[in-house]
């Protein structure tokens, strides 16, 4: 067993060696720099996706879930911050009398910047099942229904390929295949769990998706945008007659995303966040 608290002090320690007391300390969700912060009295700025939570308005449940353990946990690892920079792919009305929070689009890694979609003449979709929690159908139950569309091509990535042999309208991936960025630049859609990372790239790349939130509050939220502005739909799971709605309005789900200027943010929030820290803090 790890002794991450000896870890965590050790880290401490050499901070303190390297830079001694802080002008700023900027985390990105990490509670250990805030305890540095703390610990100097010196300005903590977070930078996470998190805190439009804990600063905007939001309705209290969504579909049995309240994002109240967000809240529990950006009050215990960060009860103070001088600013919280919260990252977001859809706009966010602050509520009265919350803390000062600057929202932004989400930062983008240099991949998708550069990407641009274009999706193949015959229609391809990216099924992504997540790694981090239990995917609501078994792999068994999904591949009849695509096998019952072979007029589309699904790029299955999976936490596990290795058992598989991809067959007529199905190819299976590996998580982490180096084909997954050739498969995004192509497809015509994406279907995956609702996590911000993912939904935020297809969203700034233009690309709609069928959303299957798991149940916990953020992804719950971040499928409602998407069901209900039309940038594509939500589903408990993978069904035929979901999937069959989905396929055949990907030119619509595009063109509302393509055409939104009040909910999607748009642009790369690295560049909105250097500026802000440049200003505020580095003159």
């Amino acid at each position: 067993k790890k002794d991450y608290t000896g870890i965590n002090g050790g880290a401490i320690a050499k901070a303190e060696e390297i830079i001694g007391v802080p002008d700023v300390v900027i985390s990105d969700y990490e509670p250990i720099s805030a305890e540095y912060a703390y610990k100097h009295s010196a300005p903590l700025v977070t930078i996470d996706q998190q805190s439009k939570y804990l600063v905007g308005e939001f309705p209290a449940e969504l579909h049995g879930q309240t994002y109240v353990d967000e809240i529990v946990r950006l009050k215990m690892f960060f009860p103070t911050a001088a600013m919280r920079i919260a990252c977001s792919f859809f706009d966010v009305t602050k509520k009265e009398g919350s803390e000062e929070a600057l929202l932004v689009p989400p930062i983008f890694k240099d991949s998708i910047l550069n990407m641009k979609n274009n999706p193949t003449s015959l229609s391809s979709v990216l099924v992504y099942f997540s790694s981090q929690q239990e995917f609501p159908q078994s792999i068994e139950e999904v591949i009849p229904i695509c096998l019952s569309q072979p007029g589309i091509q699904f790029h299955f990535f999976l936490p596990n390929a290795e058992e598989r042999s991809s067959s007529e309208n199905i190819i299976f991936y590996k998580h982490g295949d180096q084909g997954f960025g050739d498969v995004l630049r192509n497809c015509s859609g994406i279907i995956s769990t609702a996590g911000h990372t993912l939904l935020s790239e297809a969203m700034y790349l233009g690309i709609p998706v069928y959303a299957i939130p798991l149940a916990v509050y953020e992804q719950q939220m971040n499928a409602e945008i998407i069901d209900k502005n039309g940038f594509g739909v939500m589903s408990e799971t993978i069904n035929e007659e979901r999937l069959i709605y989905f396929i055949s309005n990907l030119a619509r789900f595009r063109e509302a995303i393509k055409t939104n200027h009040d909910v999607l943010l748009r642009g790369n929030g690295k560049e909105k966040i250097i500026e802000f820290l440049e200003s505020r803090y580095l003159s």
